[in-house]
C-alpha cells in the first residue's frame, strides 16, 4: 500500500485522478451529473473512510465549514480538468457561502471521449484499481440519498460532525491526529453485522452511509 505523494505536482495529479474516479463512480451509480457540493462531500468521504478499504488517505485534514466539506485545491483541480476537456460543467451558477465567499455551483460529468482513456490507464495499476472499486462502493452507497442531501451528510459524520471541532477549525483525522471517528464507527457497525464470517469493507461502508442517512432524516 503506497503512501500519498508529498510533492505538490504529484499531489495535484492524485487529486485530479481522484476527481475523475469519483465522477465516473457517480455516473455508474446514477447520481451524476454531480453537483459541486456533492463532489466535495464524496472526496471527503473517500478520505475519511479510506482506512476501511485499507487504502492511503489522500488528504487527512480540511477546514470545517458550515456549508460542509470543501477542498480549495480540489476545486482548482476540477476547474483545470474542465479546461483540459476531461470534465464538463453544466447549469453554471454562483452563490454566496457561509464565509461570504462566492462559490461556483454546477453539475460535473465526464467527457468520456477524453476521460475514458485516462481512466483505463488508471485502472491498469492494481493500487489505483482498488481505489476505483472503493469509490464505486461509496457512490453506490450514496445512491439512496438525493444529490441535494449528500452534502448535508457531513453534519452526521462522526468526524466532520464532531461537536468538539467548531466551524472554522481544522478537522484532522490522518495527519497530526490519527483518531478517525468515522472509520472507527464503520468498523463498529460492521462488527454488529458480523455473524459467522467477517464483514466486508463494502458492507461496513454501506452500513455507515445508511446510518448517517437515517440520522439525517431523523434530524429532519
Amino acid at each position: 500500500m503506497s503512501s500519498p505523494a508529498q510533492d505538490p505536482l504529484q499531489q495535484a495529479i492524485q487529486r485530479r485522478i481522484r476527481i475523475l474516479v469519483l465522477v465516473d463512480a457517480a455516473e455508474q451509480a446514477l447520481i451524476a451529473p454531480l453537483p459541486a457540493a456533492s463532489l466535495h462531500m464524496m472526496a471527503y468521504l473517500s478520505n475519511v473512510l479510506a482506512p476501511v478499504w485499507e487504502i492511503p488517505v489522500l488528504e487527512g485534514k480540511l477546514l470545517k465549514k458550515e456549508d460542509g466539506p470543501f477542498y480549495p485545491a480540489l476545486q482548482a483541480d476540477a476547474d483545470d480538468l474542465i479546461g483540459q476537456g476531461l470534465l464538463t460543467f453544466s447549469d453554471l451558477d454562483y452563490r454566496l457561502d457561509s464565509d461570504h465567499q462566492w462559490r461556483l455551483r454546477g453539475l460535473y460529468s465526464l467527457n468520456h471521449q477524453l476521460a475514458d482513456p485516462v481512466l483505463e490507464v488508471v485502472r491498469s495499476f492494481p493500487e489505483e484499481l482498488q481505489i476505483c472499486e472503493f469509490c464505486q462502493e461509496l457512490a453506490l452507497s450514496l445512491s439512496s440519498v438525493s444529490n441535494a442531501e449528500i452534502p448535508l451528510l457531513g453534519e452526521e459524520d462522526a468526524t466532520y460532525g464532531d461537536a468538539v471541532t467548531d466551524t472554522g477549525n481544522v478537522v484532522d483525522f490522518a495527519e497530526w491526529r490519527q483518531t478517525n471517528y468515522a472509520a472507527n464507527a464503520a468498523h463498529k457497525l460492521g462488527s454488529l453485522l458480523r455473524r459467522d464470517g467477517q464483514t466486508s469493507p463494502g458492507e461496513m461502508i454501506q452500513s455507515y452511509i445508511s446510518h448517517m442517512t437515517r440520522r439525517l432524516y431523523a434530524a429532519g
